[in-house]
C-alpha cells in the first residue's frame, strides 16, 4: 500500500469518527425541544437527520475500510499470523476500556436505564453488548475475522467472491429491512441484525483488497474530470433521506458509499500533513461515549441553557470539538511519557 493511500486512509478515518461522536453527542432531549418549538420542526428535523445519517455513514466506511486492510496482500502462508496480530491489537483496548467502562459506570451511576450488575450483563458486556457501546463493532469485526480460512481458500476465484457479495447482501437485506417474525422478536436481535447490516460493505472492501485488478480500475475511474462526478454523487447520496425513495434502494446505495468516499479524498499535500495529526482516532473512538456520558450528566443536564432551541441543534458539534480536544490532549501527554508504547498498546491496541 502506497503512502498517499495510506494518508487517505487516515483522513477518511478521522471524518467518520467525527461523524460518529456527532452521532452519538444528538442531545437526550431533542423531541423536547421539537415539541417546545412546533414551528421549526423542518429545521429541527433536518440537522438530527444530519447527524444520525452521518453515524450509519461512518460505520459503512469503518466497516468496509476493516475489511480491506484484513485482506490486504493476505496469503495461505501468512494468515494465521495476520489474524493473531489483529487480535491482540483489538482484544487488549477493547477489555481495557470495557473494564474502564464497567467501573465508572458502577461508580458514577452512568450507562444504560435499568443496568444491574449480574453475570449476564458482564458477559453480553464484554461480548456483543460492550459496556463501551460503540465497542460492538470491533466485536463484530473479531467475530467476522472466522471467515479468513475459508475466504483464503477462494481468494483467486474472483466470480465466487462477487457471487458471495450478492448472497451476503440479500442476507443483510432480509434480516434488517425484511426479518420474519421470529427472527424479529429474537431477544437480541438489534445485536444481529446491526452486525449483519454492515456486513456487505466489510466483505466489499475485503474483494478490493483481494482483487488488485478490480482495484486498479477502481482508483483509474477517479481522475480527472470524472471525480468532481462522483464528488457530487457522494453528497448527494448522503441527502437521500430528503427524498422518497424506496428503503431498499437507499439501504444498497448506503452499503456501497464508502468506495466513493475512498476514492474521492484528494492525494495532496495538505493530507500527508493533517494525516500525522489524526493517527489517534481509535482513542477517540474508544473513549468518546464515556465523556460524552460524563459532559451530560455533570455539565449540560444541569445547565437550563440545554432546551434552547438554538444550542440544542448546535450542541453536538460543540461536545464533538471538546472530545477532540480532551483526547489531542491526552494523546500529546502520553507521546512524552518514557513507557507510552505499552499505554498505546493497552489503550489503542498500539496504535499512536
Amino acid at each position: 500500500m502506497t503512502k498517499e493511500t495510506s494518508n487517505k486512509l487516515y483522513i477518511c478515518t478521522f471524518i467518520m469518527t467525527i461523524f460518529i461522536i456527532i452521532f452519538h453527542c444528538v442531545p437526550r432531549n431533542f423531541s423536547y425541544v421539537f415539541n417546545e418549538y412546533p414551528y421549526s420542526n423542518f429545521i429541527s428535523n433536518y440537522f438530527y437527520n444530519i447527524y444520525t445519517y452521518g453515524g450509519s455513514i461512518a460505520l459503512d466506511f469503518f466497516f468496509c475500510q476493516t475489511g480491506f486492510f484484513l485482506y490486504y496482500k493476505l496469503t495461505k502462508e501468512n494468515y494465521l499470523k495476520k489474524i493473531g496480530k489483529r487480535l491482540k491489537t483489538l482484544l487488549i483496548p477493547f477489555m481495557f476500556w470495557n473494564v474502564l467502562y464497567l467501573f465508572v459506570y458502577v461508580g458514577l451511576g452512568l450507562g444504560w436505564e435499568g443496568f444491574k450488575l449480574s453475570l449476564n450483563s458482564i458477559i453480553g458486556g464484554f461480548s456483543f453488548l460492550p459496556f463501551d457501546g460503540p465497542f460492538w463493532y470491533i466485536f463484530s469485526i473479531i467475530i467476522f475475522m472466522l471467515a479468513v480460512p475459508f475466504l483464503i481458500r477462494i481468494k483467486d476465484n474472483k466470480k465466487l467472491h462477487f457471487i458471495l457479495f450478492f448472497l451476503i447482501l440479500a442476507l443483510a437485506i432480509y434480516i434488517s429491512i425484511f426479518p420474519n417474525e421470529k427472527i424479529a422478536n429474537m431477544k437480541y436481535y438489534f445485536c444481529l441484525e446491526r452486525a449483519i447490516r454492515f456486513l456487505p460493505a466489510y466483505f466489499l472492501g475485503a474483494i478490493l483488497a483481494m482483487n488488485s485488478d478490480f482495484r486498479n480500475r477502481f482508483h483509474s475511474i477517479f481522475n480527472g474530470k470524472r471525480k468532481v462526478l462522483f464528488i457530487v454523487l457522494f453528497i448527494l447520496s448522503t441527502f437521500l433521506w430528503t427524498i422518497k425513495i424506496p428503503s431498499i434502494i437507499e439501504w444498497i446505495i448506503s452499503r456501497i458509499r464508502p468506495l466513493l468516499l475512498f476514492g474521492i479524498i484528494d492525494e495532496r499535500k495538505f493530507v500527508n500533513e493533517v494525516s500525522q495529526n489524526v493517527k489517534f482516532t481509535f482513542i477517540i473512538y474508544a473513549s468518546h461515549y464515556l465523556i460524552i456520558d460524563i459532559l451530560f450528566k455533570f455539565v449540560f443536564d444541569r445547565l437550563n441553557f440545554i432546551n434552547n432551541y438554538f444550542v440544542c441543534i448546535f450542541l453536538p458539534l460543540i461536545i464533538a470539538a471538546i472530545v477532540y480536544f480532551i483526547n489531542y490532549l491526552l494523546y500529546s501527554i502520553i507521546k512524552k511519557i518514557k513507557f507510552k508504547d505499552k499505554i498505546f498498546l493497552l489503550i489503542a491496541g498500539g496504535r499512536g
